[in-house]
């Protein structure tokens, strides 16, 4: 969703959530500035804060949400070391903890930001935290490998039919009559 960082801004956004899991909400932006002057307007500078003298944090939001009238959590961009880097640069804002099927009320304050990162196109982003899904692939993938086996095994023995177990059988009884 495009959010206009302007001071004193506001965007009230609701989803439902599909899964009881971590969200995460995020600042992405499109990558229009030069890198080091972008990583600290986002505030996202957490190796060498003194490269950001000439580019001092420009981005300071607030946000709450809610669910049926009760808020739930909230949240900031204070943190300096929760950015992310690639096609895109951002700011992670925190998670919401929700819960499958319950409708949330996502506000964000705009306390301060700058003209410059208004030209990087931002949009807040709400979506389940990536490491909440890896354990979803965990399990189909041994779901999917389980049904393999179990299918493989119904082949086999539909192929052998009862032939499988008369061979046991007659092995087992040859057995007995040879042994001492």
């Amino acid at each position: 969703m495009p959010i206009t960082l302007s001071e004193g801004g506001r965007l009230e956004v609701s989803f439902v959530a599909r899964w009881s899991v971590n969200y995460r909400v995020h600042l992405t932006t499109e990558r229009l500035l030069p890198i080091q002057e972008q990583n600290c307007l986002l505030g996202i500078e957490a190796t060498v804060p003194q490269r950001c003298v000439a580019h001092p944090v420009e981005l300071f939001l607030s946000w709450s949400a809610t669910t049926d009238g009760e808020l739930v959590t909230t949240g900031n961009s204070s943190p300096v070391d929760t950015g992310y880097w690639g096609p895109e640069m951002g700011k992670n804002l925190g998670r919401i903890a929700a819960v499958g099927g319950k409708r949330y009320t996502l506000v964000v304050d705009v306390g301060r930001s700058s003209v410059t990162l208004q030209k990087t196109n931002p949009r807040l982003v709400v979506e389940v935290a990536s490491e909440d899904l890896r354990w979803t692939y965990v399990w189909i993938g041994l779901l999917f490998i389980l049904g393999g086996f179990s299918a493989l095994l119904a082949l086999i023995l539909m192929l052998t039919g009862g032939e499988g177990r008369d061979l046991y059988l007659r092995r087992s009884e040859t057995n007995r009559r040879n042994s001492p």
